[in-house]
Formats: structure tokens, C-alpha cells, sequence
């Protein structure tokens, strides 16, 4: 199944209307961590699939179980979802070879003949017939749970997913404003580096920050176990822990010849989704990381701060900020256009296309840029095509990520103590101008390559951030 970091994954609770790309996308670890898997968007999709085809093995031995009971009921409510609010109409025929493809999946991890299945092929989606022969063989909930992940893997589209309780108590704790214990990272997955477990952004004043964890540091250890190749979520749940409670990270930097460990201890850790700081020149800089419930309100902070501290032009970078919440979207926009303006076009199967509007802003309309990059997606796509099509901001760095698509997120209790949910793609959305996001992106003004490792560096290493000073560059002509 298709399962984000940002995601990807990232969305919120209930009836929200989510954005949300990638291997999560932004998701926290109990570092709060970014689970961006590679930095191109041909290997971040090709990494996409890979990751996405679910490893039952661990549920086949017993050393994890799903968290809950899946039955004919939740199959069927997945069914009808689909068939009724999936983006684009889809046919029996295409579901039913979904859940074969699936299910023979499964069966080759047990080591139990699917010829059977064969026989099947063409009549229709049998999911009573499935869990009647095979149940004796393999654990029923496991057969129930890959019929349902055959339906939405049918869709072929990595954002539509059945959560399970632990991966969707995870996404609310990305979106919920950023309150867990643990150490304070952004972590990555990079597949250019051998899979390596690798820092993104230590979180200022948490206990990764002042442990000297540097952005490029890779994680080739936690607690003296590799991380080579392991998993991302196992490497969060390892990494996460209770408050107090020490990780020792073997850590491997560039320029020191060997590998050394770093001990932390966990504490409770709030993020912001928004920082931000006076550059030189009166040049006012917001770092958006995550599209979150709280994000209007922290940019509002931002901006009313620069502008006491006499701001006179702005750069918001959403770089390798993966999407969230459809609404924040909204708000972020809000901040900078004229009440009115449209922000996104929204698209839904058999239905015309509805006008998303900002609210209006009582911002000075100061010289701005908008720092994107290869993994800026969703509501990050929704923030540039609004500020490229009105002609607010100057976009510099390179082209966003195309995921233009819109999922809702219903949560499903199935006597666990936590529920799963089911997050499935509703809608396609567009810039005002009409441009398509999904699946192409949107091109910056001024293109600046540059790996997407080096982007919002610390302040000793700003010179490494191209785009960054482009942006700089382009601003002091404007002021």
C-alpha cells in the first residue's frame, strides 16, 4: 500500500480536506522528521513505489501486529468510497485485479501457493471466497487487510491509503501543532547515500540542536543498530522514546574520519511550523516547514515582527516542505493578497471547478520572493501558484514536486484503542490561471539548481544556500 512524510504524509484529523505528498513528507519523528526518501523527483517517485509495496513479513512472524481487526464491512465502505468520490471513475474489473495482485503478495511472503487465486481472475472481487480459502493459512485479518490494499493499490496513486492506527496517530501528531517527547530533527531517507538515515534540520533549542547535530549528518546507528536500508517509521520509533530517556546516535559527518556517537535526552518538544529572522539589508526571512492548523496565526506573528523590526522586503521559503493542511493554504495566502484573490482552482469528479479566495491581509505589499525547490508539493504548490499567478512574488529555485491533488481523511474505529483511517484523493486542484499541478510542478522565474540538502542551512554554512542568496541578491535590487 501507498503510505507517507507527508505527507507525506500529512494531514489532519476528522473531516479536514488534506494536501498531502510524498514519503511523508514532513512527518515528525519523535524528532519530528521530514521522510523525504531522495532528491530528484524521478528517484522520489521511483522510491515512491518501492516504498509503498507492504512488507507483511513482520505481521507473518508476529513481531507486529496491524492494530486492528479489519472485516467485510470496512472492505465494503472502502469499495463505495471509491467507486463514489474517487477522483476519476473506476471499474469493477481494475479493483478486483487489484486485490488478486495483492493478495498473491501476500501469499508469496507466507510461502503459500496463490494458484488458486488464478482461477478467480475475471468473476468479479471475491473477497469472502478469498478469506474463506486462505484464512486457515494465513492469518484472516492479514488476507482481509490485503484485499482492501489491493482496491487502493489499483488507483495507482501513492496518496490514496488505508493509515494504520499507529501511522495515522502519527500524521495528527505532525498536524496537531508539533507536541511530542523526543530529540528534535528533521530526518531523511537518502536514497543518493545508500539509504542512510541523514539530517535535514536540527530544531533550535531542542535536544538534537544543542547535541551539535548538523544538517548532512548521517544517522548510521541508533542505540549501536545500523539504519542502513532499515525502514524510516522503524528508525522514528527507535529514535522516539519516553521523556528523559537517553538515544545514543552514531553519527557520520563529512570531514571527520570517523564515525562518533552522540548521546541525547529526550524531551518534550514543540515545533512551530513557522520560523523566522531579520537578514542583512532589512531583508526579513519566514521559514514555512509545514502547512499545519496553527500556521496562519504563527506567519501572522512572523510577519507583524519583521515589520516592527522595519522590514522592507520578504522572502518566504517552502522548500522541501511536503504540504498539510488545504486551509492553511489558505491562510498563508491570506497574508499576502487582497481579500478576494483567488488562491487555487478545485476540481472534483463529475463537478465544475470551485475558486478558493483569500481572506485579505493588512500586510505592507513589500518586495517578496518564494524560495521553492524539487520537494515543495501540495499546499506549498498552492502557496506558489497563487503568488506566481498574481504576480505577488518572485519564485527562484527550482520546479515544485506536481502533486495537485486533494485527499480526504476519515478516521475508522475497528475496536482499537486508536483508530485507522482511510485517506483517499478527491479532487485535483489548479493555479488561477488554469495550470494543472499534478504530475508537473510549476516552474520558478529564476531557475537555481542545487541539492535540495543544502537549503536553509545554518548560518555558518549560508553560502552553500544558492537560491538563498539569489533570493538576497534579487531583493537588495528591488528595495
Amino acid at each position: 500500500m501507498k503510505i507517507l512524510k507527508k505527507h507525506l504524509m500529512l494531514v489532519l484529523v476528522i473531516v479536514m480536506v488534506l494536501t498531502i505528498t510524498m514519503p511523508a513528507l514532513a512527518e515528525k519523528v519523535s524528532d519530528n522528521s521530514d521522510t523525504s526518501s531522495s532528491f530528484s523527483q524521478d528517484n522520489i517517485r521511483k522510491e515512491m513505489k518501492k516504498k509503498y509495496e507492504f512488507d507483511y513479513k513482520p505481521f507473518l512472524k508476529g513481531k507486529k501486529k496491524l492494530g486492528f481487526k479489519p472485516n467485510k464491512d470496512l472492505f465494503q465502505k472502502v469499495y463505495y468510497f471509491i467507486r463514489l468520490k474517487y477522483v476519476k471513475p473506476v471499474t469493477n474489473q481494475a479493483l478486483a485485479s487489484g486485490v488478486i495482485k495483492e493478495v498473491k503478495r501476500l501469499l508469496k511472503q507466507a510461502k503459500v501457493n496463490s494458484s488458486g487465486l488464478d482461477k478467480m481472475a475475471g468473476k468479479g472481487i471475491l473477497f469472502e471466497e478469498i478469506v474463506e480459502i486462505y484464512g486457515d493459512k494465513v492469518d484472516p485479518s492479514l488476507i482481509k487487510y490485503a484485499c482492501i490494499r489491493g482496491m487502493l493499490e489499483a488507483l495507482e496513486d501513492p496518496h490514496s491509503i488505508l493509515m494504520l492506527p499507529r501511522e495515522f496517530k502519527r500524521l495528527q501528531e505532525s498536524m496537531s501543532g508539533g507536541n511530542f517527547s523526543g530529540i528534535g530533527v528533521f530526518i531523511m531517507q537518502d536514497i543518493d547515500n545508500f539509504n542512510w538515515l541523514t539530517v535535514s534540520d536540527p530544531i533550535e533549542g531542542t535536544p538534537a540542536y544543542k547535541a551539535g547535530l548538523q544538517p548532512g549528518d548521517t544517522i548510521i546507528a541508533v542505540d549501536g543498530k545500523t539504519t542502513k536500508d532499515e525502514p524510516i517509521d522503524l528508525s522514528v520509533s527507535r529514535i522516539r522514546g519516553a521523556e528523559g530517556t537517553k538515544v545514543v546516535l552514531t553519527i557520520k559527518r563529512k570531514g571527520v574520519s570517523k564515525p562518533f556517537d552522540v548521546p541525547i535526552i529526550r524531551r518534550f518538544i514543540h515545533v512551530n511550523s513557522v520560523k523566522y529572522k531579520m537578514l542583512p539589508d532589512k531583508i526579513g526571512y519566514i521559514k514555512l516547514r509545514i502547512y499545519s492548523k496553527d500556521s496562519g496565526a504563527e506567519m501572522e506573528k512572523a510577519l507583524r515582527e519583521l515589520e516592527r523590526k522595519d522590514a522592507k522586503a520578504i522572502i518566504l521559503d517552502v522548500r522541501n516542505n511536503s504540504g498539510g493542511m488545504l486551509e492553511a493554504s489558505y491562510d498563508v495566502c491570506s497574508k499576502f493578497l487582497p481579500a478576494g484573490s483567488p488562491i487555487v482552482g478545485i476540481k472534483s469528479r463529475g463537478t465544475s471547478m470551485r475558486v478558493k479566495r483569500t481572506r485579505g491581509g493588512m500586510h505592507p505589499e513589500l518586495p517578496m520572493v518564494l524560495l521553492i525547490n524539487e520537494l515543495s508539493a501540495s499546499a506549498s504548490e498552492i502557496t506558489a501558484g497563487a503568488l506566481k499567478d498574481s504576480g505577488r512574488a518572485m519564485l527562484i529555485g527550482a520546479r515544485t514536486f506536481g502533486k495537485g491533488s486533494v485527499q480526504v481523511l476519515e478516521p475508522i474505529y475497528l475496536g482499537s484503542t486508536d483508530p485507522a483511517a482511510l485517506k483517499i484523493t478527491v479532487s485535483l486542484f489548479y493555479t488561477p490561471k488554469g495550470l494543472k499541478v499534478n504530475g508537473e510542478g510549476l516552474k520558478p522565474h529564476v531557475k537555481v539548481p542545487q541539492d535540495v540538502r543544502d537549503a536553509g542551512l545554518s548560518k555558518h554554512e549560508k553560502k552553500k544556500d544558492k537560491q538563498l542568496q539569489k533570493a538576497i541578491n534579487y531583493l537588495k535590487k528591488k528595495m
